[in-house]
């Protein structure tokens, strides 16, 4: 049963400048600055245009390996959709406009990405993007992310998304190998709260672009802690059946840590493994992506108790389950579907909500001008940040961004095991548990 903390919602308006091509408009600059109920704060409005709907392309997985994931955010989409046309009004500056999600398939095909881009963003109507993908994804569909000119929000992590420098591509979330520095400091917060004396690390990792950069960074912070050492370091392929020899390999090193980072497949295949392992109780952080998917919790069923993990964000969350019409959301989901989104709702809230703040401060659905106000504008979601602000950096990325960690727990006002936010104490919605199983 989960102990709940006083929940807290702080909205911050400040004054940011919207830079305008039109010369007429430099003098509102001086102007006091206006804000509205969207989350945003601006001190410049390009009102005038009105439209019935506007177009915002969403690219997932709708076919293919990891269909099951592109059908919860798929879900997760419509969900929110309804909230800001129904609960928020839609675009108010647009006359109340109603937004419009365009869904396209990736196919769960990396060499398909650039294709589906194109194609998807060559609709002239379309104001904005969201990719509910990956790393390696992302990382493919930038040549055509920069062709098209399309304000693209993703919740990627890879560091190396940066360094592609395009110019329409904006991270929601934060950097892949921040995940390690929070992680290590979870491990400290179990030794000094929770007495858990594990210095004997073992990592392993699927060898793609998010766990490589995940894992190199965790193994960097564990070589400069004398109070830690990692005796074992795995990678894997992402095309692995058989992930026995893994965990046999990880119980021969005397690691009593696993610091686990496997993608959406592998993930199960991990845990059946060790499951199955005889005298071998390691404790288990996961590194995000697959250990926190509702498939992961699906196939696992009540064996996913206790399992711990990072994220980028979590629906119970303090900030998520204090909000009126966040929480909405989150319910009508689990009244609808008979089940939980995963941490991606938060995601897809918090990169929707983006653009529909951008909207209701710029007055218009033009690329450029949207694009340059990112830039500008702090935003309010759903994701946790600090100061619970979305501010995007020179390079685009949200610098406010912050991991958390979370437990798969029996939640029971869900009647679901779900991953609850465990750590900051900020975020906190629930206090770690051992043992695991339903209370």
């Amino acid at each position: 049963m989960m102990n709940r903390r006083d929940l807290f919602r702080r909205w911050i308006a400040s004054a940011v400048v919207v830079m305008l091509a039109v010369s007429a408009m430099a003098g509102c600059s001086s102007q006091k600055p206006s804000s509205d109920p969207s989350g945003a704060s601006a001190s410049v409005q390009n009102g005038g245009e009105t439209t019935e709907k506007v177009k915002i392309a969403i690219f997932t997985n709708l076919t293919g390996a990891s269909a099951s994931d592109g059908e919860y955010a798929r879900r997760a989409f419509e969900i929110v959709e309804e909230m800001m046309n129904d609960k928020m009004g839609g675009i108010q500056s647009l006359g109340g406009a109603k937004i419009e999600l365009v869904y396209h398939d990736m196919m769960s095909d990396n060499t398909m990405i650039k294709t589906v881009v194109e194609k998807g963003l060559s609709d002239p109507d379309v104001a904005f993007a969201v990719g509910a993908m990956g790393s390696g994804y992302t990382m493919a569909a930038v040549p055509a992310i920069s062709k098209a000119g399309v304000p693209m929000l993703t919740t990627a992590m890879a560091d190396s998304l940066d360094e592609q420098n395009c110019q329409y591509l904006w991270l929601t979330s934060p950097y892949s190998s921040s995940v390690a520095g929070m992680t290590l400091d979870y491990i400290r917060y179990l030794h000094d709260e929770y007495d858990v004396d594990t210095t004997k690390i073992g990592i392993v990792y699927c060898d793609n672009e998010y766990g490589v950069n995940t894992s190199s960074s965790f193994q960097e912070l564990i070589e400069s802690d004398p109070s830690l050492n990692y005796v074992t370091i795995q990678s894997y392929p992402p095309t692995i059946t058989d992930m026995a020899p893994v965990v046999t390999q990880l119980k021969a090193s005397g690691a009593e840590l696993l610091y686990v980072v496997p993608d959406n497949q592998d993930a199960k295949l991990f845990m059946q493994a060790l499951n199955s392992m005889e005298d071998y109780d390691p404790v288990l952080i996961g590194g995000g992506s697959g250990m926190i998917s509702p498939p992961y919790g699906d196939e696992l069923g009540d064996d996913v108790c206790g399992i711990m993990t990072t994220a980028v964000g979590s629906f119970c969350q303090k900030n998520v389950m204090e909000d009126a019409e966040w929480r909405w959301a989150i319910d009508t989901y689990n009244e609808r579907y008979g089940g939980f989104p995963g941490e991606s709702m938060t995601n897809y809230m918090t990169n929707l909500m983006i653009c529909k703040q951008v909207m209701e401060h710029t007055g218009t659905t033009d690329r450029e001008t949207n694009n340059a106000a990112m830039g500008e504008l702090e935003f309010v979601t759903p994701n946790p940040t600090k100061n619970n602000i979305v501010k995007f950096n020179e390079t685009r990325r949200n610098e406010n961004a912050v991991n958390i960690m979370c437990q798969w727990q029996w939640v029971e006002e869900y009647q679901a095991n779900i991953p609850v936010c465990v750590y900051p104490d900020e975020f906190a919605y629930s206090e770690l548990q051992f043992g695991g199983g339903r209370s």
